[in-house]
């Protein structure tokens, strides 16, 4: 889960309101520019930036600010308020925004949603839901409506919107906590990505969301406030989120020694999902899921398809599980596999990923022979690995695969290469198709 930093613009400052009221602003600074690097020097890793003049006015007003921020980061940047045209979020894209955010125009103007959709990519268009009492709230909250956040989720998601921001004003910018409640039973009803905002005050409230299985949580006041420090949250999520994530990372005083950490901490799944060419509808395996990292992000944009979850560790599979219970996940199904087999039938798969278990397989070539088996032909095949340098973080120098030698082994297989990824500065991926 990510913590992700609100930045509030209204006249070129960055404020905070008080339930959402224009007549109860703090100012914070009057360099929001100055205030995103901050939150990137303390370690975030994606920026929350809401025009407020625009979500009032209904088109963006502060735009060279935006700007400026997007341009002055090296992290991505969503960005909300006033969005009502394709025009709108085409000047917010140029300005630098990574992903937009969308709210009035979700119920004024549902087919700009789907349109901007299909134009945009799923993953780079948020649907606010600010909510009070359970129903949405219009035009930067200044207007009320008599329509159930529910039911905005399942309308948008039909439309394919697969990413929602969820706020309760009632706890915004108060320092209370958040509606866990609401919270909840918004992700135990609908398949989606939910971010949560509104009320967080402390890190055990990040800790909770993290457990509820929210895909990020936006804080605002008490980051400025001091009530939360976001190094300090981002380590306590840290410590808590990749224990079930048993993997390697060597040790700089002993390169042959290997202690148990997570693969994943350099890798965004929402990033690696926005690459994939995976469709909501598809069937498709995680193969060496692991606790369900991929898996659960990749389940819930796969809506109306089927996702199994492979592991040959019965423990990983358990924790798999326990997230896809959590969050109520129905259209995913855990399976154990041995003896290098995939327990899968022939020709069913539209897809297959797998991060770091080609290299670390008994016999490498014989699990892409196995995921070529399961794979109808046309499918495709998404494979991380570590690339083949001496690194400290990672597996040992002889238990990775260099770019050349998979994409070789899968080639002969029987694989051709679509595209090729530098995720970082330490692992690739290759795309490919049966």
């Amino acid at each position: 889960m990510e913590i992700i930093p609100a930045i509030d613009l209204r006249g070129g400052k960055c404020v905070r309101l008080y339930q959402g009221d224009y007549a109860r602003e703090t100012v914070y600074s009057d360099d929001p520019t100055e205030m995103a690097n901050r939150w990137v020097e303390m370690g975030a890793t994606r920026l929350h930036v809401v025009d407020l003049d625009g979500a009032k006015d209904g088109k963006p007003a502060n735009l060279d600010v935006i700007r400026a921020i997007a341009s002055s980061v090296k992290v991505p940047v969503q960005v909300g308020g006033g969005v009502r045209t394709r025009e709108s979020a085409e000047e917010l894209v140029s300005a630098g925004a990574a992903r937009i955010m969308v709210g009035t125009a979700a119920i004024d103007d549902p087919e700009l949603i789907k349109g901007l959709v299909q134009s945009l990519g799923s993953d780079r268009i948020i649907v606010t839901v600010d909510a009070k009492d359970g129903l949405v709230a219009l035009r930067g909250w200044t207007e009320s409506s008599q329509v159930m956040a529910s039911d905005v989720i399942k309308e948008m998601g039909e439309r394919g919107v697969t990413r929602f921001l969820y706020t309760d004003i009632s706890r915004d910018g108060t320092l209370t906590e958040p509606n866990f409640q609401a919270i909840e039973q918004l992700i135990a009803q609908q398949v989606v990505s939910l971010i949560a905002a509104g009320g967080i005050s402390t890190c055990d409230h990040i800790l909770r969301l993290a457990s509820i299985g929210v895909e990020g949580a936006v804080v605002g006041t008490a980051l400025y406030t001091g009530d939360i420090s976001l190094t300090t949250a981002i380590e306590a999520l840290n410590n808590v989120g990749h224990k079930l994530n048993k993997r390697y990372v060597l040790m700089p005083e002993d390169k042959s020694v290997a202690t148990i950490t997570t693969h994943y901490q350099e890798i965004d799944p929402q990033r690696v999902l926005a690459i994939l060419p995976m469709l909501p509808y598809q069937s498709i395996v995680d193969i060496g899921c692991g606790s369900g990292y991929f898996t659960v992000p990749f389940a819930k944009y796969v809506f109306s398809g089927k996702v199994y979850a492979v592991d040959e560790d019965q423990e990983m599979l358990n924790a798999t599980a326990e997230q896809i219970k959590k969050i109520n996940l129905t259209n995913t199904e855990t399976r154990l596999s041995q003896d290098g087999k995939l327990p899968i039938d022939d020709d069913s798969l539209d897809g297959a990923f797998a991060a770091f278990s080609v290299a670390e397989s008994k016999d490498s070539k014989g699990l892409l022979q196995e995921a070529l088996r399961c794979m109808h032909r046309g499918a495709w095949l998404t494979l991380i690995e570590w690339n083949k340098m001496d690194r400290n973080a990672g597996p040992p120098l002889r238990q990775r695969l260099s770019e050349a030698d998979l994409l070789k082994m899968a080639q002969d297989v029987g694989f051709r290469l679509t595209s090729r990824h530098s995720l970082n500065d330490n692992q690739y991926m290759l795309i490919m198709r049966k």
